[in-house]
């Protein structure tokens, strides 16, 4: 071993010198740099405890996989990617994120998720959770919807018919939206006599002379 100390070293500081030298029994200090990387299975739950990763365990139940996808989510959280990294957790990785856009004032930042599917009050309360954990402070999630959307009206934009007044669809779980639709067709065959006794009926509308706008007419 080199010394390291000027030649007018004091006996302590020699002893101190050897009692802290690296030599061959001493693992190579590169282990250090991955030895979380590659940490022993029972190391894990301690390192999920180290990087506060245990809110994540019960969307991700394999611990590995907690700490390799945590830690990248927690570097990401508060932006759109952590979302959609949270969902991709419950297989709907195919959901669409939508923020509100411009011309919708509100207090703090809103966003509705289509799943691509009708979900059940359980998968919903899923959804709801991780969007909470991924979400930034001042963003909520405020609605799901799948196969049912009806938008708030829109003077000028929205048809007659198509809209609710000031509103989206759905009723309120656990204080965010859920507007689910399923829609079911049938295909029912009459027999040819029948058919044949149908009357063809016809039907006239009114109209009016446009001079002024009527709210359902125009």
């Amino acid at each position: 071993m080199t010394s390291l100390l000027p030649p007018n070293a004091s006996p302590l500081e020699r002893l101190i010198e050897a009692a802290t030298a690296l030599d061959a029994r001493t693992p190579s200090l590169g282990i250090v740099r991955t030895a979380k990387m590659d940490a022993d299975p029972r190391l894990i739950p301690w390192l999920l405890w180290e990087y506060g990763l245990g809110e994540l365990l019960p969307w991700l139940a394999d611990p590995r996989r907690a700490l390799d996808e945590g830690i990248r989510f927690h570097r990401l959280r508060g932006t759109p990617a952590s979302l959609a990294m949270a969902l991709g957790w419950l297989d709907l990785a195919d959901a669409a994120i939508e923020e509100h856009g411009p011309g919708r004032a509100r207090i703090s930042f809103e966003f509705q998720i289509d799943p691509g599917r009708v979900l059940n009050p359980d998968e919903a309360r899923a959804v709801v959770a991780v969007a909470a954990l991924a979400a930034p402070a001042r963003s909520r999630l405020v609605r799901l919807y799948h196969g049912w959307d009806q938008r708030p009206f829109v003077l000028d934009r929205t048809p007659l018919g198509e809209g609710l007044i000031s509103d989206f669809s759905g009723p309120l779980l656990d204080g965010v939206r859920q507007s689910f639709g399923l829609r079911h067709a049938a295909h029912l065959t009459a027999p040819a006599a029948t058919v044949a006794l149908g009357v063809l009926a016809g039907h006239a509308a009114r109209a009016w002379y446009r001079d002024r706008w009527m709210l359902d007419e125009m």
